[in-house]
C-alpha cells in the first residue's frame, strides 16, 4: 500500500521509478507484474515476522533472554551475570521499598548519588517499579510475544520461566515487595502525587462529581476541579480549602456517631491482594492459554513433548487458582464490618483534629480509611466511601 502511494505522489510530478533488481516493462501488463511482486515482498515479509517471532517465543520458553541485560546484570558468554556494584544497589532498591519508601523517594536517592540506568537515563518512578517487579531478580524471564507489556505484569499472554542466570534477590524478599506494590497499587490512585508533594492534605482524596478527576490546590486557598482547569469537564467544582476539610471532618464526626448501621461490601483478599474477581480473570486468562496452546499443536507449532509438559503447568496453575477461589467462597464473615469502620474513623479522626499532626500525616490518615471522596457543587453534597482491611 506504502509503495502505491508514494510511486503514484512521485508520477504526479514527473518522477519515474526504475528498479534496478526488478526491471518492470512499460504497459499495463508490467503495471500487473509489479503490483505481483510488491504482493510476494510483502507476504515474505510477513512470514518471515511470523517465523521471527515463533523462534523468540521458543526461545523464551527455554529461559534463554533476548532483551538487553536488566539493570544489576551484565551480558558474559550470551549470559547474564550480576554485576557487583549494580547488583549491591537493587538489594537495596528492594530492601528501603519494603520497610516503607517510595518509588519516587527511590528514585530520587538514586539520582543524588549518580547511578544511570543501562540506557544512560536518570531514574524515575515507573524505572524504580519496573526493577521491583521484573522476576530477573529471582532467577526467571518474563516475555511478552504479542506486543509491549506497558507495565501491564498481568498480561494474559506473558510467558514466564525459570532461566539459568543467579538470581540477585531472594524468594522470600520477591514476594513481599509484590505485596508491598499491591497494597500501594489498591491505596494509590492512578498518576496520583508523591505525598510529600501534597499542598494540603485533602489534596489528591476529593475528586469531581461530574468527572471523577481530582479538585487541584488553587490560589488563594481554593480547590478546583483539574479536568475544568485544561476544558475537559463543564463543571468547575470550586470550593474553598477550608470548606472541604470541614466538610470531610464534619462527615467522618458524623458517620463516627451514627447509631444506624453503614451499608458497605465485604471483599475477601489475602496478602498478596488476591480477590475472587481477580482470580477468576486469572483463571479465564489461563484457560486461554491451553487453548491457545492446543492450537499451536495442532498447526505442528509445538511438539507432542512441548504441548504435553506446558499443558501440564497451565493445568496445574488452573487447579490452583480454583482451590484458592473456592477457599475464598467459603470464607466466613469478617464479623460486624460498621465496628471495625467506625474504629478507624476514630483513629483518623484524632489526626486530622490533632493541631500538632503535619499535613503528610494528616493526609495518610484520611486516605488510609477514604476509598474516594466526591465533591458535587451544584447539590452541596459530599459523597464518601470508606475503605477498611481486616482479617
Amino acid at each position: 500500500e506504502e509503495s502505491i502511494v508514494y510511486k503514484n505522489m512521485l508520477k504526479r510530478d514527473k518522477v519515474d521509478v526504475v528498479s534496478i533488481t526488478e526491471p518492470i516493462v512499460e504497459g499495463p501488463f508490467g503495471s500487473l507484474i509489479e503490483r505481483i511482486i510488491e504482493w510476494m515482498d510483502e507476504y515474505y515479509s510477513i512470514r518471515l515476522s511470523s517465523e521471527v517471532k515463533r523462534g523468540m517465543t521458543e526461545k523464551a520458553r527455554r529461559g534463554e533472554i533476548q532483551t538487553i541485560a536488566s539493570f544489576g546484570y551484565t551480558f558474559e558468554n550470551g549470559k547474564l551475570v550480576p554485576e557487583p556494584r549494580e547488583a549491591e544497589i537493587v538489594c537495596k532498591i528492594f530492601q528501603r521499598f519494603i520497610e516503607g519508601e517510595g518509588f519516587y523517594s527511590i528514585a530520587r536517592w538514586l539520582n543524588e548519588m549518580g547511578v544511570r540506568t543501562h540506557r544512560g537515563n536518570k531514574f524515575e518512578n515507573r524505572t524504580v517499579e519496573y526493577i521491583i517487579r521484573n522476576p530477573v531478580y529471582i532467577g526467571r524471564l518474563r516475555w511478552n510475544p504479542e506486543h509491549k507489556t506497558k507495565r501491564n505484569f498481568e498480561d494474559e499472554n506473558i510467558i514466564l520461566t525459570d532461566a539459568k542466570h543467579q538470581p540477585i534477590i531472594d524468594l522470600t524478599t520477591w514476594e513481599q515487595a509484590q505485596t508491598q506494590v499491591a497494597m500501594l497499587k489498591s491505596m494509590w490512585k492512578y498518576k496520583g502525587r508523591p505525598i510529600t508533594e501534597m499542598k494540603d492534605w485533602p489534596s489528591g482524596i476529593v475528586r469531581c462529581a461530574a468527572c471523577n478527576s481530582t479538585l487541584v490546590f488553587e490560589n488563594p486557598h481554593y480547590y478546583k476541579c483539574g479536568a475544568y482547569a485544561k476544558g475537559r469537564c463543564r463543571y468547575s467544582q470550586h470550593i474553598k480549602a477550608d470548606m472541604i476539610k470541614e466538610a470531610i471532618i464534619e462527615k467522618l464526626k458524623e458517620d463516627y456517631s451514627s447509631a444506624s448501621q453503614l451499608t458497605y461490601t465485604i471483599i475477601h483478599k489475602k496478602e498478596n491482594e488476591e480477590d475472587i474477581p481477580r482470580l477468576q480473570a486469572s483463571l479465564a486468562s489461563v484457560e486461554r492459554k491451553i487453548i491457545r496452546l492446543r492450537e499451536a499443536f495442532l498447526a505442528e507449532i509445538e511438539t507432542a513433548e512441548e504441548y504435553k509438559k506446558h499443558k501440564a503447568e497451565l493445568s496445574a496453575e488452573a487447579e490452583q487458582i480454583k482451590a484458592r477461589i473456592a477457599e475464598l467462597e467459603s470464607a466466613v464473615s469478617c464479623g460486624d464490618a460498621t465496628i471495625k469502620i467506625k474504629e478507624a474513623i476514630a483513629v483518623a479522626l484524632k489526626t486530622l483534629q490533632s493541631p500538632d499532626a503535619t499535613v503528610i500525616e494528616k493526609h495518610s490518615a484520611a486516605n488510609e480509611i477514604i476509598e474516594s471522596c466526591l465533591w458535587d457543587k451544584a447539590n452541596n453534597l459530599i459523597t464518601i466511601t470508606y475503605r477498611l482491611a481486616f482479617s
